[in-house]
């Protein structure tokens, strides 16, 4: 079968089901939070799979403005 998005072992993949249920970069603590919860997962749970997915992978463009409260980062 063709899956266009998604996994391969799926027979199934939604463009809007995935935009609608995987939180921006930009999400506060708050809306992870929520998010996570929405989906019977915990707070250790956003902590674990977020920093699974982003040790190494992270960009300080995403990140720095939060860390510093800088305007201008370049």
């Amino acid at each position: 079968w063709t899956v266009m998005l998604g996994r391969r072992d799926s027979t199934t993949a939604s463009l809007s089901a995935a935009n609608n249920n995987i939180p921006s970069p930009a999400s506060s603590l708050s809306t992870l939070i929520s998010s996570f919860q929405a989906h019977g997962l915990s707070t250790k749970d956003l902590v674990a799979l977020s920093g699974a997915h982003t040790i190494g992978q992270s960009r300080c463009a995403f990140f720095r403005t939060r860390i510093y409260n800088e305007t201008n980062i370049n």
